[in-house]
């Protein structure tokens, strides 16, 4: 699990550092908290799980975070919220937060457990 949460956390410096390259973006912090946070937000209802698995006998943590239909408006709407909030490109933005929530379900799907698409 720990190498799991490492290589998102890598997956959204690394994008992060890519995408302010490619659009000509400084450093700004609280965009690189944003991409982590982003590479992370199907995660985010583990939580959950763990507090309500043997009440409800759930047997993953995969039932709210990992649907994109769900996830990615709620990711477009933060990315266009932020944009306008610290006044940076919305492009930019959407690009970081779509790129970064497409890696972890990318990643996801190379477990025996994981996303299916």
């Amino acid at each position: 699990m720990s190498m799991l949460v490492s290589m998102d956390m890598c997956a959204g410096i690394i994008l992060y550092v890519v995408l302010s390259l490619l659009f000509g973006q400084p450093f700004h912090i609280i965009v690189l908290l944003l991409a982590i946070l982003w590479v992370h937000l199907p995660d985010l209802d583990m939580a959950l799980y763990l507090l309500l698995r043997k009440k409800y006998n759930l047997y993953s943590h995969r039932v709210i975070g990992h649907h994109p239909i769900l996830v990615f408006p709620l990711c477009f709407a933060s990315a266009w919220f932020f944009a306008g909030l610290l006044g940076i490109g919305t492009y930019y933005l959407l690009a970081l937060s779509s790129l970064a929530l497409l890696f972890h379900f990318i990643h996801d799907s190379m477990e025996p457990h994981g996303f299916h698409w």
